[in-house]
Protein backbone atom coordinates (compact mmCIF):
# COMPACT_ATOMS: atom_id res chain seq x y z
CA UNK A 1 0.00 0.00 0.00
CA UNK A 2 2.44 2.88 1.07
CA UNK A 3 4.40 1.47 -2.26
CA UNK A 4 1.40 2.42 -4.30
CA UNK A 5 1.29 5.75 -2.58
CA UNK A 6 4.60 6.95 -3.21
CA UNK A 7 4.41 5.96 -6.61
CA UNK A 8 1.30 8.18 -7.12
CA UNK A 9 2.71 11.01 -5.38
CA UNK A 10 5.93 10.36 -8.28
CA UNK A 11 3.47 10.28 -10.61
CA UNK A 12 2.95 14.28 -9.60
CA UNK A 13 -0.74 15.72 -9.78
CA UNK A 14 -3.95 14.07 -11.39
CA UNK A 15 -4.12 14.82 -15.15
CA UNK A 16 -7.53 17.12 -15.87
CA UNK A 17 -10.09 14.78 -17.82
CA UNK A 18 -10.15 15.20 -21.30
CA UNK A 19 -11.03 18.11 -22.60
CA UNK A 20 -13.35 16.77 -25.29
CA UNK A 21 -15.11 14.85 -22.80
CA UNK A 22 -15.71 17.83 -20.54
CA UNK A 23 -19.55 18.96 -20.14
CA UNK A 24 -19.27 22.91 -21.12
CA UNK A 25 -20.14 25.57 -18.22
CA UNK A 26 -24.15 25.94 -18.24
CA UNK A 27 -24.90 23.52 -21.07
CA UNK A 28 -27.10 21.12 -18.11
CA UNK A 29 -29.15 24.07 -17.86
CA UNK A 30 -29.71 24.13 -21.21
CA UNK A 31 -30.59 20.43 -21.24
CA UNK A 32 -28.08 18.36 -20.96
CA UNK A 33 -27.62 14.86 -19.44
CA UNK A 34 -24.32 13.20 -20.14
CA UNK A 35 -22.86 11.41 -17.65
CA UNK A 36 -19.71 13.11 -16.07
CA UNK A 37 -16.22 12.30 -17.81
CA UNK A 38 -14.21 9.26 -16.50
CA UNK A 39 -11.34 9.54 -15.54
CA UNK A 40 -8.57 8.20 -13.08
CA UNK A 41 -5.84 9.45 -11.17
CA UNK A 42 -2.59 8.58 -12.70
CA UNK A 43 -3.88 7.40 -15.78
CA UNK A 44 -2.88 9.63 -19.12
CA UNK A 45 -6.31 10.97 -20.47
CA UNK A 46 -5.42 9.30 -23.63
CA UNK A 47 -5.25 6.16 -22.91
CA UNK A 48 -9.08 6.33 -21.32
CA UNK A 49 -12.01 5.59 -24.25
CA UNK A 50 -15.43 6.63 -23.35
CA UNK A 51 -17.85 4.98 -25.60
CA UNK A 52 -20.76 6.21 -23.41
CA UNK A 53 -23.55 7.57 -26.15
CA UNK A 54 -24.17 11.54 -25.76
CA UNK A 55 -27.55 12.46 -24.58
CA UNK A 56 -30.33 12.85 -26.60
CA UNK A 57 -29.57 17.09 -25.93
CA UNK A 58 -25.93 16.94 -27.47
CA UNK A 59 -26.68 14.10 -29.83
CA UNK A 60 -29.50 16.71 -31.51
CA UNK A 61 -26.64 19.66 -31.14
CA UNK A 62 -24.30 17.45 -32.62
CA UNK A 63 -26.49 17.04 -35.80
CA UNK A 64 -27.43 20.80 -35.96
CA UNK A 65 -24.11 21.40 -36.51
CA UNK A 66 -22.98 18.70 -38.89
CA UNK A 67 -26.51 20.32 -40.96
CA UNK A 68 -25.11 23.63 -40.83
CA UNK A 69 -21.28 22.45 -42.19
CA UNK A 70 -23.04 20.35 -44.63
CA UNK A 71 -25.28 23.49 -46.13
CA UNK A 72 -21.88 25.86 -45.81
CA UNK A 73 -20.15 22.84 -48.15
CA UNK A 74 -22.86 22.66 -50.26
CA UNK A 75 -23.24 26.64 -50.49
CA UNK A 76 -19.56 26.98 -51.26
CA UNK A 77 -19.69 24.24 -53.78
CA UNK A 78 -22.33 26.10 -55.64
CA UNK A 79 -20.85 29.06 -55.50
CA UNK A 80 -17.35 27.63 -57.28
CA UNK A 81 -19.36 25.95 -59.71
CA UNK A 82 -21.68 29.22 -60.60
CA UNK A 83 -18.34 31.39 -60.96
CA UNK A 84 -16.84 28.53 -63.18
CA UNK A 85 -20.29 28.24 -65.28
CA UNK A 86 -19.91 32.40 -65.52
CA UNK A 87 -16.04 32.49 -66.26
CA UNK A 88 -16.63 30.18 -69.56
CA UNK A 89 -19.90 31.96 -70.93
CA UNK A 90 -19.19 33.63 -73.91
CA UNK A 91 -21.86 36.54 -72.97
CA UNK A 92 -22.33 37.54 -69.05
CA UNK A 93 -24.82 35.89 -67.13
CA UNK A 94 -26.97 36.52 -64.00
CA UNK A 95 -25.53 34.82 -61.12
CA UNK A 96 -27.06 34.03 -57.60
CA UNK A 97 -25.59 37.35 -56.18
CA UNK A 98 -26.50 40.42 -58.18
CA UNK A 99 -25.07 44.67 -57.30
CA UNK A 100 -27.20 47.06 -58.60
CA UNK A 101 -26.61 51.00 -58.71
CA UNK A 102 -29.23 53.48 -60.14
CA UNK A 103 -28.59 56.88 -61.18
CA UNK A 104 -31.40 59.33 -61.00
CA UNK A 105 -31.98 63.33 -62.16
CA UNK A 106 -34.36 65.60 -60.48
CA UNK A 107 -37.93 66.60 -61.06
CA UNK A 108 -40.17 69.09 -59.79
CA UNK A 109 -40.13 72.44 -59.23
CA UNK A 110 -37.13 72.65 -57.42
CA UNK A 111 -35.29 69.32 -59.26
CA UNK A 112 -35.14 67.76 -55.06
CA UNK A 113 -37.59 64.46 -56.39
CA UNK A 114 -35.55 62.00 -57.41
CA UNK A 115 -36.37 60.38 -60.69
CA UNK A 116 -35.26 57.07 -62.18
CA UNK A 117 -33.03 57.48 -64.87
CA UNK A 118 -30.39 54.63 -65.80
CA UNK A 119 -30.06 50.85 -63.33
CA UNK A 120 -26.88 48.93 -63.88
CA UNK A 121 -26.35 45.08 -62.50
CA UNK A 122 -23.44 43.25 -62.24
CA UNK A 123 -22.94 39.87 -61.24
CA UNK A 124 -20.42 38.27 -59.36
CA UNK A 125 -17.73 38.37 -61.40
CA UNK A 126 -18.37 42.18 -61.85
CA UNK A 127 -19.49 42.02 -65.39
CA UNK A 128 -22.54 43.89 -66.39
CA UNK A 129 -25.97 42.18 -67.07
CA UNK A 130 -28.21 44.81 -67.37
CA UNK A 131 -27.92 48.52 -68.04
CA UNK A 132 -30.06 50.90 -69.42
CA UNK A 133 -31.07 54.41 -69.10
CA UNK A 134 -34.74 54.97 -68.36
CA UNK A 135 -37.70 57.20 -70.43
CA UNK A 136 -38.70 60.24 -67.75
CA UNK A 137 -42.03 60.12 -67.02
CA UNK A 138 -42.20 63.70 -66.44
CA UNK A 139 -39.99 66.59 -66.96
CA UNK A 140 -36.48 66.53 -65.75
CA UNK A 141 -35.93 69.71 -64.17
CA UNK A 142 -32.17 68.93 -63.12
CA UNK A 143 -29.80 66.63 -64.99
CA UNK A 144 -27.71 66.62 -62.24
CA UNK A 145 -25.04 65.29 -64.84
CA UNK A 146 -22.06 66.79 -62.61
CA UNK A 147 -23.23 63.46 -60.14
CA UNK A 148 -25.00 61.21 -62.29
CA UNK A 149 -23.59 61.19 -66.07
CA UNK A 150 -27.13 61.64 -67.38
CA UNK A 151 -27.72 64.16 -70.12
CA UNK A 152 -30.74 64.45 -71.94
CA UNK A 153 -29.46 62.49 -75.40
CA UNK A 154 -29.56 59.45 -72.82
CA UNK A 155 -33.03 59.51 -71.22
CA UNK A 156 -34.16 60.36 -75.34
CA UNK A 157 -33.20 56.99 -76.35
CA UNK A 158 -33.97 55.44 -72.97
CA UNK A 159 -36.44 52.43 -72.20
CA UNK A 160 -39.94 52.94 -70.57
CA UNK A 161 -39.97 52.84 -66.93
CA UNK A 162 -42.43 50.02 -66.95
CA UNK A 163 -40.32 47.70 -68.89
CA UNK A 164 -37.48 48.31 -67.21
CA UNK A 165 -39.13 47.99 -63.79
CA UNK A 166 -40.44 44.74 -65.06
CA UNK A 167 -36.93 43.26 -66.24
CA UNK A 168 -35.11 44.39 -63.19
CA UNK A 169 -38.21 42.50 -60.82
CA UNK A 170 -37.88 39.18 -63.12
CA UNK A 171 -33.60 39.82 -62.51
CA UNK A 172 -34.23 39.63 -58.53
CA UNK A 173 -36.46 37.95 -58.05
CA UNK A 174 -35.10 34.59 -55.37
CA UNK A 175 -31.55 36.09 -55.91
CA UNK A 176 -29.59 37.96 -53.35
CA UNK A 177 -29.13 41.95 -53.88
CA UNK A 178 -26.13 43.83 -53.23
CA UNK A 179 -26.26 47.67 -52.98
CA UNK A 180 -24.68 50.69 -51.03
CA UNK A 181 -27.96 52.41 -49.62
CA UNK A 182 -30.09 49.95 -51.85
CA UNK A 183 -33.36 51.19 -50.44
CA UNK A 184 -32.91 54.87 -52.58
CA UNK A 185 -32.49 52.32 -55.75
CA UNK A 186 -35.24 50.63 -54.97
CA UNK A 187 -38.01 53.29 -54.30
CA UNK A 188 -37.43 54.70 -57.31
CA UNK A 189 -37.67 51.88 -59.10
CA UNK A 190 -40.51 51.19 -56.99
CA UNK A 191 -39.94 47.87 -56.06
CA UNK A 192 -39.03 45.92 -53.06
CA UNK A 193 -36.81 43.00 -52.16
CA UNK A 194 -36.82 40.74 -49.37
CA UNK A 195 -34.61 41.78 -46.64
CA UNK A 196 -32.57 38.21 -46.08
CA UNK A 197 -32.02 38.46 -49.72
CA UNK A 198 -30.31 42.09 -48.99
CA UNK A 199 -27.12 43.33 -48.07
CA UNK A 200 -26.07 46.47 -48.08
CA UNK A 201 -22.85 48.04 -47.41
CA UNK A 202 -23.88 51.52 -46.28
CA UNK A 203 -25.57 49.87 -43.26
CA UNK A 204 -23.59 46.70 -42.50
CA UNK A 205 -21.99 47.32 -38.92
CA UNK A 206 -18.51 46.27 -39.61
CA UNK A 207 -17.95 48.43 -42.53
CA UNK A 208 -19.26 51.33 -40.16
CA UNK A 209 -17.23 50.78 -37.27
CA UNK A 210 -14.63 51.74 -39.70
CA UNK A 211 -16.29 55.11 -39.76
CA UNK A 212 -17.08 55.42 -36.10
CA UNK A 213 -20.64 54.11 -36.35
CA UNK A 214 -21.62 56.56 -39.03
CA UNK A 215 -23.00 55.83 -42.67
CA UNK A 216 -20.14 55.50 -45.06
CA UNK A 217 -20.37 57.30 -48.64
CA UNK A 218 -19.34 54.36 -51.60
CA UNK A 219 -16.45 56.51 -52.70
CA UNK A 220 -15.04 56.64 -48.56
CA UNK A 221 -16.28 52.83 -48.48
CA UNK A 222 -14.17 52.22 -51.62
CA UNK A 223 -11.56 53.94 -50.63
CA UNK A 224 -10.54 52.12 -47.34
CA UNK A 225 -11.63 48.69 -48.06
CA UNK A 226 -10.44 48.66 -51.72
CA UNK A 227 -7.62 51.24 -51.91
CA UNK A 228 -9.92 52.43 -55.41
CA UNK A 229 -11.07 56.05 -55.56
CA UNK A 230 -14.39 56.20 -57.48
CA UNK A 231 -16.53 58.97 -58.58
CA UNK A 232 -13.64 61.26 -59.27
CA UNK A 233 -15.99 63.36 -62.12
CA UNK A 234 -19.29 62.16 -63.07
CA UNK A 235 -20.95 58.83 -61.68
CA UNK A 236 -20.74 55.44 -63.70
CA UNK A 237 -23.44 53.76 -61.95
CA UNK A 238 -21.89 50.23 -63.94
CA UNK A 239 -18.71 51.65 -62.21
CA UNK A 240 -20.91 51.91 -58.94
CA UNK A 241 -22.51 48.36 -59.02
CA UNK A 242 -18.85 47.00 -59.36
CA UNK A 243 -17.08 48.71 -56.41
CA UNK A 244 -20.06 47.52 -54.39
CA UNK A 245 -19.96 44.23 -55.39
CA UNK A 246 -16.18 43.68 -54.75
CA UNK A 247 -16.47 45.24 -51.32
CA UNK A 248 -18.67 42.66 -50.77
CA UNK A 249 -17.14 39.79 -51.52
CA UNK A 250 -14.31 41.55 -49.20
CA UNK A 251 -16.45 40.29 -46.33
CA UNK A 252 -18.61 37.75 -47.63
CA UNK A 253 -17.87 34.86 -45.65
CA UNK A 254 -18.27 36.28 -42.55
CA UNK A 255 -21.50 38.30 -43.67
CA UNK A 256 -23.11 35.34 -44.63
CA UNK A 257 -22.20 33.26 -41.58
CA UNK A 258 -23.98 35.91 -39.48
CA UNK A 259 -27.21 35.98 -41.94
CA UNK A 260 -27.10 32.00 -41.45
CA UNK A 261 -26.86 32.67 -37.54
CA UNK A 262 -29.67 35.17 -37.95
CA UNK A 263 -31.94 32.65 -40.11
CA UNK A 264 -31.34 30.08 -37.27
CA UNK A 265 -32.42 31.65 -34.12
CA UNK A 266 -35.49 33.20 -36.06
CA UNK A 267 -38.51 31.85 -34.28
CA UNK A 268 -40.55 29.24 -36.40
CA UNK A 269 -43.35 30.91 -38.99
CA UNK A 270 -41.25 34.09 -38.56
CA UNK A 271 -41.17 36.38 -42.02
CA UNK A 272 -38.73 38.80 -43.18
Amino acid sequence: MLMILMAAKAAGPAPEPPAARRRPRGLAKRGCSCPPPVWFDGVDPSLLRDDRPPCDFCQKQRQREQKQRDKEQQREQGERDEASQLASAKTPLPSRYLAMDCEMVGVGQSGQENMLARVSIVNSLCQPVYDKFVKPMEKVTDYRTFVSGVRPKDLVKGEEFEVVQREVAALLKGRVLVGHAVHNDLKVLMLSHPKKHTRDTASYKPFRKMFNGGIPSLKNLSMKVLAVDIQKGEHDSVQDARATMQIYQTHRREWEAAVAERQRRRPPGATR
